[in-house]
This record gives C-alpha cells, structure tokens and sequence, in this order.
C-alpha cells in the first residue's frame, strides 16, 4: 500500500511539474486525455493512470457544478436519492 500511495503522489508531482512547463490550466486540463498525456512525455502507464483519475474527479467536481447551477438558474427542486 505504502509503494502504491508513494507512485500516485509522485505522479500528482509529475503532473504538477508537467502542468506548469506546459502552461495547462482550466478547461485545457479537464480535455487531456491519455494520448494526450503520451504526447506531454508521460510514458509510464501507472503515472498516466494516476494523472488520469485526477482529471476524471476534476470534470465530476465540474458537471456537479454545472447542473447545481442549472438549477438554481432554472428553479428546479433538489431531490436527494
């Protein structure tokens, strides 16, 4: 678990060392994808998992906040399931 933990935070650096050399920021992050990712030098398909899962959470937080928005702007009611 530890080498896990240790492979995912060194791959959140690396992702962070990435995203600054590459200028990438807002909507540009949440459209990388994983060929995107090889063609950035990320060949390591642990890293590119890790960097992926983060992007995945990132476009989630992202709709969630967009449909929250919808609704407000449109009234509708919430309803927790």
């Amino acid at each position: 678990m530890k080498d896990q933990l240790g492979s995912v935070s060194d791959s959140i650096y690396y992702s962070h060392s990435t995203r600054s050399s590459h200028d990438i920021t807002g909507r540009a992050l949440v459209r990388i994808n994983d060929n995107t990712l090889l063609r950035m030098g990320i060949t390591a398909r642990e890293h590119r998992d890790a960097i992926w899962r983060e992007i995945l959470k990132l476009r989630l937080k992202t709709d969630i906040v967009e449909i929250r928005d919808l609704e407000r702007r449109h009234g509708y009611l919430h309803y927790d399931l």
